[in-house]
C-alpha cells in the first residue's frame, strides 16, 4: 500500500488513539527541562542599587534623548574631563535641535527642571542613567559610556527637621551621593576642580584610588541665566563603569567589638579657609590607634564668631580591642587632638 503522510494530523491521531484507550491508562510523566539562571552584571545590579537609593531619597528618574543641540554639546564637552575630545554629528539629524550626540546627561536634566519650574513644580530632584558619546582626541575612536546625573535645585519640602524656605545645595546632593556609596561600601576622596559650566571654586570632583569616579558643583551663574532657571542648582555626574571598576571585590565583614565604644564630641573655631576633610583626616590621625571614627555633624557660622572663622564639629568614637577604655585614657588623646589642630590651623575649643 501507498505510504501515507500524517505529518498534519498527527495531533489528531494521537489524541483519538489516547482517548480510545483511555487518559487513565497513561502514566502521569512531568516534562524535563533545564532551568538556567538568569546572569545580571556588577553594572545592571550596580544600576538597580542606584535607582533604589535614590527614589528613597525623594528623587523622580527622567528620561531624555541622547540627541542635543550641537551648542550643549559642545558647552558641556569637558563633562567627560578631557577638553581635546570632540562631538559626535548625525548625518541625518531629526531637527536641528537634536543634530549631535549628547557629551553630557546633564543638559537632559536641566530641560527637565525647566519644564517642572514653569509647571508651578519648585522644588525639583531628577536623576537620570543614560549613555554619553564622544570622540577620542585622535579624532577616530569612538567612546560610549553609561552615566548617572542628578540635578536639585529649588526649595526644601516641608520638613520637621529642615527649614522650608532653605535651598538644595552643594550638601544636599553630597548626602545623595554618600547614600549611593554606603551602599557600594566605597569609600572616595574629594579633591576640587573646574568645569566650564560650574561656579568656581564651587565644584570637586571624587576619587577611588588615583581614578576619577565623577564630578559635583553649582551650576555656573551664567548657565543659570542661559536656561532662566530662577535660582541656584547643583548638578552630578558619575561614570558608572568606573564605578564598578572601583568596587571591591569580596566584601569583608568585622567582628562585632567585645566592648564598648567611648564618645567625645568636639567643637572648634577655625579658620574658614580650613577643609573639613583635611581637619578630620588630622584629627583620625592624631587619635590613632585608639580613635575609631571622626564623623562631622555641624558646621557653624555666624557673625557672632571671629571674622573669618567658623565652627566645626566631630563626634569621635574611641575603642580598644583588649579592655573598656577610661576617662583617664581618653583625655590625653583628646588633648593631644586638640594641641594638634591649635598648632597646625591656629583652632581653638568653642565654650559659647
Amino acid at each position: 500500500p501507498a505510504e501515507v503522510d500524517i505529518g498534519h494530523m498527527g495531533a489528531d491521531l494521537i489524541e483519538e488513539v489516547a482517548r480510545l484507550s483511555g487518559y487513565d491508562n497513561f502514566e502521569t510523566a512531568r516534562p524535563l527541562a533545564a532551568i538556567n539562571p538568569v546572569y545580571v552584571s556588577p553594572k545592571q545590579a550596580s544600576i538597580r542599587k542606584i535607582r533604589e537609593a535614590l527614589r528613597h531619597s525623594g528623587c523622580s528618574e527622567a528620561i531624555n534623548y541622547s540627541f542635543i543641540e550641537e551648542a550643549l554639546s559642545e558647552s558641556f564637552k569637558t563633562a567627560c574631563g578631557k577638553a581635546d575630545n570632540s562631538t559626535i554629528s548625525l548625518n541625518n539629524p531629526i531637527s536641528a535641535e537634536m543634530k549631535t550626540m549628547r557629551t553630557s546627561v546633564i543638559p537632559g536634566l536641566l530641560e527637565t527642571a525647566v519644564r517642572n519650574l514653569s509647571k508651578g513644580q519648585k522644588p525639583v530632584k531628577v536623576f537620570e542613567l543614560g549613555n554619553v558619546y564622544y570622540k577620542e582626541p585622535d579624532g577616530k575612536k569612538i567612546t560610549e559610556r553609561t552615566n548617572l546625573a542628578i540635578l536639585v535645585t529649588g526649595p526644601n519640602e516641608n520638613d520637621v527637621w529642615k527649614a522650608h524656605s532653605k535651598i538644595y545645595d552643594f550638601y544636599d546632593l553630597k548626602g545623595m551621593l554618600e547614600t549611593i556609596l554606603v551602599r557600594f561600601k566605597l569609600q572616595v576622596e574629594y579633591r576640587r576642580t573646574q568645569r566650564d559650566f560650574l561656579a568656581p571654586g564651587k565644584a570637586i570632583e571624587f576619587f577611588a584610588g588615583e581614578c576619577v569616579v565623577g564630578y559635583m558643583g553649582e551650576l555656573a551663574p551664567q548657565q543659570v541665566r542661559q536656561w532662566d532657571l530662577g535660582q541656584s542648582a547643583c548638578v552630578l555626574e558619575m561614570d558608572i563603569e568606573r564605578l564598578v571598576q572601583a568596587l571591591p571585590p569580596v566584601v569583608k565583614f568585622a567582628q562585632i567589638p567585645k566592648f564598648p565604644e567611648t564618645y567625645r564630641d568636639i567643637s572648634i573655631l577655625i579658620d574658614k579657609s580650613a577643609p573639613s576633610r583635611e581637619v578630620a583626616e588630622l584629627i583620625q590621625s592624631t587619635g590613632a590607634p585608639l580613635l575609631g571614627k571622626v564623623e562631622i555633624y555641624d558646621c557653624f557660622e555666624s557673625k557672632k564668631l571671629e571674622a573669618g572663622k567658623r565652627s566645626l564639629a566631630f563626634a569621635l568614637a574611641f575603642h580598644s580591642p583588649e579592655k573598656t577604655l577610661t576617662d583617664d585614657e581618653v583625655n590625653p588623646v583628646f588633648d593631644k587632638i586638640v594641641k594638634a589642630l591649635g598648632d597646625k590651623y591656629g583652632a581653638s575649643l568653642r565654650t559659647v
